[in-house]
């Protein structure tokens, strides 16, 4: 009797953004400096932001600003356009301790699929962010 191998199955890295919200603001910052609220070739928009077009991390950090409701998208490949959603432009535009922009920034980071899950399992008690990566990696 012959007996197959087992495969194991590959476990797939949590779905979570590469860059933080701040970090994203900062991005988002440059962009909105060049472009204002208008569309902007993905190309143009990663390179504005201080990266390659063709670098990995210019897809990270598109990803990570898409996830945070901070940019909306059309099109796709070489005519993918970008542009500030109105959420990005609330952050942008309020005083930098207003509580309009503090509950902009709540309603972006909460945008996200992982933060989602950490305020779901967590709430206003949620640990360290070393403790909080260790939990999201295990589970």
């Amino acid at each position: 009797m012959e007996s197959k191998a087992i495969k194991p199955q590959r476990l797939r890295s949590p779905n979570y953004p590469n860059y933080d919200l701040r970090q994203c603001i900062a991005f988002l910052d440059k962009l909105y400096k060049k472009y204002g609220t208008s569309e902007a070739h993905v190309e143009d928009a990663v390179t504005q932001m201080g990266h390659s077009p063709t670098s990995s991390t210019a897809n990270r950090v598109l990803a990570s600003m898409l996830s945070f409701g901070l940019l909306e998208s059309r099109g796709s490949k070489d005519s993918k356009f970008v542009r500030p959603t109105r959420l990005a432009q609330k952050i942008l535009l309020e005083k930098e301790e207003s509580p309009d922009r503090i509950k902009s920034l709540q309603e972006a980071a909460i945008k996200d699929q992982s933060m989602q899950e950490v305020w779901e399992k967590w709430g206003a008690d949620i640990p360290a962010e070393e403790t909080n990566k260790k939990v999201l990696q295990l589970e």
